[in-house]
């Protein structure tokens, strides 16, 4: 599969601005500062919410399948546990994403129960928080991103997206679990 920004496709395993709170609106990937595919496989989708003209907040969703990228089941194994790995240890993602450079990061404390494994950070910088979640749940690997205006709260949970963005990968891909490793 190549990446699909579901702005223009019809989604499968992503969220749609129906299962966002009113007033997103769903927009090219590319209209979002940072959401970014992390190569040429899987969806990814993204919604603002404006107050009159201004942005207030953005969400990038992406989802893809491990076993898409790799050539055999033992790679696949591979790259589940190199998931794993970054996911057990959420300071390599952040520096991975540059992230260290904003003016407040913290490790995301608790998780929400979404995935086999999950992981996440807060960040800061001059006007605006950023959230991101990554979680692996059987090959798929998901991210969430919400952006909004410093002093604010999101409009959309990143806990409520991600629980969400994980029961749709349950329910759609039920033959696609491998074991848990």
């Amino acid at each position: 599969m190549l990446l699909i920004d579901t702005a223009s496709a019809a989604p499968s395993m992503l969220l749609s601005v129906q299962d966002l709170p009113t007033g997103f609106t769903q927009v090219p990937a590319s209209d979002v500062e940072g959401c970014q595919p992390q190569g040429d496989h899987g969806e990814l989708a993204a919604f603002v919410l404006r107050e009159n003209v201004t942005l207030s907040e953005s969400i990038c969703i992406s989802v893809f399948l491990l076993t898409e990228q790799a050539a055999n089941e033992s790679q696949a194994a591979l790259m589940r546990q190199m998931v794993d790995t970054v996911l057990d240890h959420p300071q390599a993602m952040i520096e991975q994403t540059g992230a260290q450079k904003a003016i407040d990061v913290n490790v995301l404390s608790p998780l929400p129960s979404v995935g086999d494994k999950v992981a996440g950070f807060t960040k800061q910088d001059e006007s605006q928080r950023h959230e991101t979640l990554l979680f692996r749940r059987g090959d798929f690997v998901a991210s969430v991103a919400i952006h909004y205006k410093d002093g604010t709260f999101p409009a959309a949970s990143l806990e409520a997206i991600a629980t969400n963005l994980d029961e749709r990968i349950r329910q759609l891909a039920p033959v696609a679990q491998p074991p848990t490793s």
